[in-house]
């Protein structure tokens, strides 16, 4: 994840590590998520007591 929005379909997933996460001009670090369209959106999350990779391959295959 670079920063970039990411539009993700119903059925899709997606996984990024917070890695080496950098403060935005508002100071906000991590992600922020919304809703295209009407729909209200349902998420889960799953956090791991990992240490996150940086700058390296995801290591979940």
């Amino acid at each position: 994840m670079d920063g970039q929005p990411v539009e993700i379909a119903p059925g899709e997933i997606s996984f990024g590590e917070d890695q080496n996460t950098k403060a935005d001009a508002q100071s906000h670090k991590g992600h922020l998520s919304g809703t295209v369209g009407d729909a209200i959106a349902v998420l889960i999350m799953v956090q791991l007591e990992e240490t996150p990779t940086i700058e390296q391959s995801c290591r979940l295959r």
